[in-house]
């Protein structure tokens, strides 16, 4: 069986950088870098099709997880299912407080993303005036960085350096 590393961190952290590092010196290791919530094109305003986004979401990450470790290859998952569920359940409190994911069909997602241990997590971090400097400099367009520093970044550090 393969082993699962989660490479995160902030954006502008230096993730990309070490990916090209790990995929010249390790040509062998899996990289799996995300896809795009927009393919699901639902309105994430109504409850309904939050839950159902999610699900989608949260169920393809657990899919893919499975079918990782079952294989013989080694993989590094970019910003991997824990991730994942962790902008699933701020974003359920911050859109639709009186809400809960738990009481819905999402339930099952969550309970199995919980069981997604990856073999190991790689955080990278950097102190916050040089992510915004390297999102200056950057020609790569981060046009919801704003709104991920000021709403998202402190929790995320927490739920990786302080929970796992």
């Amino acid at each position: 069986m393969g082993r699962i590393y989660y490479l995160e961190g902030s954006r502008a952290v230096g993730k990309t950088t070490l990916l090209r590092l790990i995929r010249k010196h390790n040509p062998g290791i899996a990289v799996i870098d995300g896809f795009s919530r927009r393919e699901f094109n639902f309105d994430m305003g109504r409850w309904e099709e939050f839950v159902l986004n999610e699900q989608l979401y949260l169920g393809c990450a657990h899919v893919q997880y499975e079918l990782l470790k079952k294989s013989p290859f080694h993989a590094v998952i970019v910003k991997g299912p824990y991730t994942d569920l962790y902008f699933a359940k701020t974003q359920a409190r911050i859109a639709f407080p009186h809400n809960d994911i738990m009481k819905t069909p999402l339930a099952e997602q969550v309970d199995a993303i919980e069981r997604c241990v990856p073999d190991g997590i790689v955080w990278l971090d950097a102190p916050l005036e040089t992510i915004l400097e390297r999102c200056r400099k950057d020609d790569h367009v981060r046009s919801t960085m704003n709104t991920f520093v000021s709403t998202w970044l402190a929790g995320f550090r927490e739920h990786y350096v302080e929970e796992r």
